[in-house]
């Protein structure tokens, strides 16, 4: 056994003293990590009161979308349609068919009483007579289909349309038979045909005047 030179302490023969071992043995102070954060725990706090809720204020700088007016007739741009009165149709059709068979008549009508009138007293008086009725009745046919075709949508006007159909209807028989009593022999069964053919346009001018005229 010996004693330790420093502390007195007593060792054992060849070892050392504890006193130099940690002389001998470097001092490691740990350093401080400047990248770790310290841990905070955040303790609720029953005192603290919630923040104030305000209500949303307008923003004075947005303006309000712009408020067009409604135009009249929309979603029509035109107007909008209206519905078709009874009979509007049969009074059209039949005034465009008597436009166009009036309008081809009066012109040849007028071209054979100008050559009879050339021929002079070769030609009868009375036959002289029948083709300016018969030019006459021609206009008048061109004459009520454009007013059928003018007044087909107008239900105030239907009296008028039917007064019309009568009076194209009269003309119409004392053609045929001023054509019978003075030039039955001359007068072929296909002459007669058309004739009656043209008494259908003025009674389907007439039957659509009375369906305008009973329109609600």
């Amino acid at each position: 056994m010996q004693f330790c030179t420093d502390c007195g302490k007593q060792i054992e023969v060849g070892s050392v003293c504890e006193c130099r071992q940690s002389q001998q043995m470097p001092t490691q102070i740990p350093q401080p990590n400047q990248f770790q954060q310290p841990v905070q725990f955040q303790q609720p706090n029953q005192f603290q009161q919630p923040p104030p809720q305000y209500p949303q204020q307008p923003n004075q700088f947005q303006q309000p979308p712009p408020q067009y007016p409604q135009q009249p007739g929309y979603p029509y741009p035109y107007g909008q349609p209206k519905a078709k009165l009874p009979g509007q149709t049969m009074i059209r059709v039949s005034g465009i068919l008597l436009t166009i068979f009036g309008g081809i008549a009066a012109p040849v009508m007028v071209a054979a009483l100008d050559a009879v009138d050339t021929l002079g007293r070769l030609v009868p008086d009375s036959y002289k007579t029948y083709l300016g009725f018969s030019a006459l009745m021609a206009i008048a046919a061109l004459v009520v289909g454009i007013i059928g075709i003018a007044l087909a949508s107008k239900k105030d006007k239907a009296g008028l349309i039917i007064g019309c159909g009568v009076t194209l209807i009269v003309l119409r028989g004392i053609d045929l038979i001023w054509a019978l009593s003075a030039f039955g022999n001359l007068v072929e069964g296909s002459t007669v045909f058309f004739a009656l053919a043209g008494l259908t346009l003025p009674i389907l001018y007439i039957v659509g005047g009375n369906k305008l005229k009973s329109a609600p």
